[in-house]
């Protein structure tokens, strides 16, 4: 065996119940991912995704009816 194999292969990982009990800020930070550190950094970060309001009120309405068919 390599010693590079040797090296991955003695990594450690974390088990099954070990990652259910893993905070949201724990799993965030595992994956690299970097929370918000205020609710005011993500307000309005969607104005910008549709055109005008009737463009959202569209997909609003997609949206309630998809979740009211299920589908």
């Amino acid at each position: 065996m390599t010693p590079e194999a040797t090296i991955a292969n003695s990594v450690t990982r974390p088990s099954p119940l070990e990652r259910r009990n893993r905070t949201l800020a724990e799993l965030a930070a595992a994956q690299g991912i970097n929370e918000p550190q205020d609710f005011d950094a993500l307000y309005g970060a969607g104005a910008n995704l549709w055109d005008n309001d009737a463009d959202f009120e569209a997909f609003q309405a997609a949206l309630r009816e998809s979740r009211r068919t299920g589908g």
